[in-house]
């Protein structure tokens, strides 16, 4: 039944606090976007997820409204996960979806 981990749903890992602080979304959004698991600093993050959230974040740069792009972002990742697995909803948070490129 355990297959491979799999990151949960974005909002559970985008707290109120961390999109109140755009420093810490930004910097865990960086980290996201090599790959790197914000919560473990090492398992990788999937390379898909990763291109979703290169999408989100090109859209957000355009027009200037990180937050609200974080949030649609946060309910698709949302409604895949639930979509995609029936599971016992034990996964958990991914990065955040800030991300500036620089």
């Amino acid at each position: 039944m355990a297959d491979k981990p799999r990151w949960a749903p974005l909002k559970v890992y985008l707290t109120a606090e961390v999109i109140a602080s755009p420093q810490v979304l930004l910097e865990r959004t960086m980290d996201y976007l090599q790959g790197i698991n914000p919560k473990t600093g090492m398992e990788r993050v999937p390379a898909t997820e990763r291109v979703q959230l290169m999408k989100v974040v090109c859209e957000a740069k355009n027009k200037g409204e990180w937050l609200g792009i974080i949030r649609r972002f946060v309910s698709v990742v949302d409604k895949d996960a639930v979509k995609g697995q029936g599971g016992d909803g034990a996964s958990e948070g991914d990065g955040t979806d800030d991300g500036s490129e620089e």
